[in-house]
């Protein structure tokens, strides 16, 4: 299934404070597609298409992802550079590079993209509702 496409040229050319087409990077449109696969992928069915806050919260996160990764280079935006090692008392938690730990798709999201989507209350940040029967 494919993924839609949150922002185009003239949303990044905005975000970004541009005026010319010729002054983005040559490929604009792949990095705004990948983008907002990651953005879906993120939110997890959060969105409701209905809501403009939501429809403008994913548009401008994926700007921002399109944004930071021309800033990092996508390459190493992607990757990362994870932590090592981190322990807590007993927790002990070991994430080398490349890790497909369950919080990657966390890792590769732009700062700025996880404060849109968060706003809007897009970004799952554990249990948000005492009426599921869960406390």
């Amino acid at each position: 299934m494919p993924y839609p496409i949150y922002a185009v040229e003239s949303d990044l050319l905005n975000y970004l404070g541009l005026q010319l087409s010729e002054e983005l990077p040559a490929d604009f449109g792949r990095l705004l597609k990948r983008a907002s696969e990651l953005i879906q992928y993120a939110t997890q069915g959060n969105v409701i298409i209905t809501l403009e806050d939501h429809l403008d919260a994913l548009k401008q996160a994926t700007c921002a992802q399109v944004e930071y990764w021309i800033e990092a280079t996508e390459n190493a935006a992607i990757s990362g550079n994870d932590v090592d090692s981190f322990s807590l008392g007993d927790l002990s938690m070991n994430f080398g590079k490349g890790s497909s730990s369950a919080s990657s798709t966390q890792r590769q999201l732009a700062p700025r993209a996880r404060i849109y989507l968060l706003s809007e209350g897009l970004l799952y940040r554990g249990i948000n509702s005492i009426s599921s029967g869960v406390i």
